[in-house]
């Protein structure tokens, strides 16, 4: 399971308008859409979140994932919106495990991936152990 959120997501509404907002959240959707799987399953989990489900994924996988995700959402066109900021989440879940046990386990988790103006390329840690 993959959180993501686009932060800042009010302060964008209020300094670049609803309009500005809408584009930025449709850019970010595009953009992981076109680099994921076809058994992988992406939609919005909440205002300015995401939720992305990846089906039978080793870890040597998600690193391929999640630098596919960095470099789509580094290409992307904010449009107007320069200052962009997106955290990634990640659990695997476990045997037995709910969902909702695996939501909450996952909003709780470190921040693994933070693209904003300035970061440098390629700072997608990588996945060690599952």
């Amino acid at each position: 399971l993959v959180l993501f959120s686009i932060m800042h997501e009010k302060e964008i509404g209020e300094k670049h308008g609803r309009k500005a907002l809408r584009w930025v959240l449709r850019q970010t959707a595009q953009s992981v859409d076109n680099v994921l799987r076809r058994v992988d399953m992406f939609g919005r989990w909440n205002s300015g979140k995401f939720l992305l489900i990846l089906p039978v994924a080793e870890k040597s996988l998600l690193n391929d994932i999640f630098r596919r995700i960095e470099r789509a959402l580094r290409k992307a066109d904010f449009g107007v919106v320069p200052d962009v900021c997106i955290e990634l989440r990640w659990s695997c879940w476990q045997a037995g495990e709910s969902a909702e046990s695996l939501i909450a386990r996952t909003q709780a988790k470190h921040v693994m991936l933070s693209l904003s103006p300035g970061d440098a390329e390629n700072v997608v840690p990588m996945i060690k152990s599952l």
